[in-house]
């Protein structure tokens, strides 16, 4: 009976010390993940362009079909025909891929333009260089994770962000 309450006690010490670094862990790699998905989206959106050879948009989208709400409640990657950001349906442009909102403790933020992001049909990004940042809800600018976005049309990642603001 000593026995197991000496292995019980270990136990706790134990898991009281690993619990935070289990929690901060899972938080780091929550941060990567939707930082990922991010490029993934942006890397699908271009390579659609030069394939299409026609203009692809990401707009924010809440709904999934329309290009509404923030970026942290979806967007849409899509054929944008007239190059206007939206998605009308009336001139061709269709939808391509739809992805679901950031966990609730995530934050975007982004430089670029906030409405939405366009490639053209040789890849190269419609807007100015800009970046993209997935930030915790706590502001932390050394968990976050920064996409920059050059004009040549390739995103690039890196840990850290200057402003989670």
């Amino acid at each position: 009976m000593p026995e197991i309450l000496i292995v019980m006690l270990i136990m706790s010490v134990l898991v009281s010390i690993a619990g935070p670094s289990l929690s901060d862990l899972v938080k780091k790699t929550r941060l990567r993940t939707e930082a990922d998905r991010i490029m993934t989206s942006l890397n699908y959106a271009r390579s659609e362009a030069i394939k299409l050879n026609s203009t692809v948009s990401l707009c924010r989208s809440s709904n999934g079909t329309a290009c509404t709400g923030d970026w942290e409640d979806g967007w849409l990657v899509f054929r944008d025909i007239d190059g206007d950001g939206a998605v009308d349906n009336s001139d061709g442009d269709s939808v391509l891929a739809i992805y679901t909102g950031l966990p609730e403790n995530l934050r975007f933020r982004s430089d670029l333009s906030s409405n939405f992001l366009s490639y053209h049909a040789d890849g190269s990004y419609a807007g100015g260089a800009g970046s993209i940042r997935i930030c915790p809800s706590d502001r932390e600018t050394m968990n976050a994770w920064t996409i920059f976005q050059s004009s040549l049309g390739r995103p690039r990642i890196s840990k850290g962000a200057n402003s989670c603001a």
